[in-house]
């Protein structure tokens, strides 16, 4: 007759048997069953806020570096680079013509040598400017492109989740359903809203518009100066009849007054603001106040009578 050994007894450690007991007191915290369907909890509801308050800014602020970094590279090379080829040679020339004064002796010819070195000089100034407002209005393409970029991609995200969660309410009902989908469909409209209040309020779309524009009003000079340099011309639009046409210039300083003109009516920083949806915002704020100044509570005629 053979005796059973009793089967060895599986002995926990202290942080496993913690850990056992962890996970359910975890699951019992943040979820409660009722009615056979599992809810979430006070602070269940606040985890679930703070996950997808983090995963919704968290994706706004990736769509913003990445459609910069985009951005940037359609618009590289920077604008600097692109005017080495110019620059060098309006510098080689001035060196000529230092020379050139250097060895003559004529009060004439030093004169006319100055008023070159000063004409270049002045050329070599507008050059560097329009490279500095390119740089300047690049960096506010990409700000206003990016941010108007991921605002229309969260809004429209958001706008699906809000959507199909409406879908599941409609379908099982706002007491069946569970807490969760509720949460998800509140948290995603909030979302479409401020993420669609905020490309209108700061009108992305339209900064971008006009800095854009701006943008490639200051690409068009600086290839007029690149054409004076290399032709003694350049090409401009006649107003009057709207057609390109050639000019070609004996005197620098017609150019350069050009460029200044040019210069002066392209000093703009578009920045727009629409103050209106504050406003409806506001307005919609002060719902119940509006609703109560509405209505009235006259009192008739005959009933303010003191009987006698």
């Amino acid at each position: 007759m053979t005796i059973a050994k009793p089967s060895p007894t599986i002995e926990l450690k202290t942080s496993e048997r913690i850990n056992l007991k962890l996970l359910p007191w975890i699951i019992s915290t943040l979820l409660k069953k009722t009615d056979s369907n599992y809810q979430p909890t006070l602070i269940g509801h606040i985890l679930l806020a703070l996950v997808l308050s983090c995963t919704f800014f968290g994706s706004y602020a990736l769509h913003i570096h990445r459609s910069a970094a985009r951005l940037n590279q359609w618009l590289n090379p920077s604008t600097t680079v692109e005017t080495d080829v110019t620059l060098q040679r309006l510098e080689s020339k001035m060196a000529e013509a230092q020379q050139q004064l250097k060895k003559t002796t004529k009060p004439e010819t030093k004169h006319n040598i100055e008023r070159t070195l000063s004409e270049q000089e002045r050329l070599k100034t507008q050059l560097y400017e329009i490279d500095k407002r390119l740089e300047r209005y690049r960096y506010m393409m990409v700000f206003f492109y990016s941010r108007n970029y991921a605002s229309i991609t969260l809004t429209t995200f958001s706008a699906i989740i809000a959507g199909s969660c409406v879908l599941l309410i409609s379908r099982a009902g706002w007491q069946r359903i569970n807490n969760l989908v509720i949460h998800l469909c509140i948290f995603s409209s909030g979302c479409v809203i401020l993420f669609s209040d905020i490309s209108g309020i700061f009108q992305y779309d339209l900064n971008y518009q006009n800095v854009a524009n701006i943008y490639g009003e200051h690409m068009t000079l600086k290839n007029a100066i690149r054409s004076f340099f290399a032709t003694g011309g350049f090409l401009q639009e006649n107003p009057n009849t709207g057609e390109t046409q050639y000019i070609e210039l004996q005197d620098t300083n017609r150019f350069i007054y050009y460029v200044d003109q040019q210069l002066t009516k392209f000093n703009q920083i578009p920045l727009a603001i629409d103050n209106s949806t504050l406003e409806r915002v506001v307005n919609s704020a002060n719902l119940g106040d509006q609703l109560g100044d509405r209505i009235s509570f006259d009192v008739p005629e005959s009933a303010k009578e003191i009987p006698q």
